[in-house]
């Protein structure tokens, strides 16, 4: 009995595991440039990610998704 009990409090650590995991925000990071001459393009380029990201709902995968804007 106690064998069994311990077989199965392992398999509910196994399945709560992925259901624990969904709740979080999926975090992106962009690299690009975002100062001197090619500043433009580096800004172009993350105006159109963020636009992507705004037309998918800001979710990816069925989840939660944020970007972080680096620091001028």
């Amino acid at each position: 009995m106690r064998k069994t009990l311990l077989v199965a409090s392992a398999y509910l650590m196994l399945a709560v595991g992925p259901v624990m995991a969904q709740q979080k925000t999926i975090k992106i990071g962009f690299v690009s440039t975002f100062s001197g001459p090619t500043a433009v393009i580096g800004n172009d380029m993350r105006n159109a990610f963020e636009l992507a990201l705004d037309h998918m709902g800001r979710k990816m995968a069925s989840q939660r998704s944020a970007s972080r804007r680096p620091r001028s």
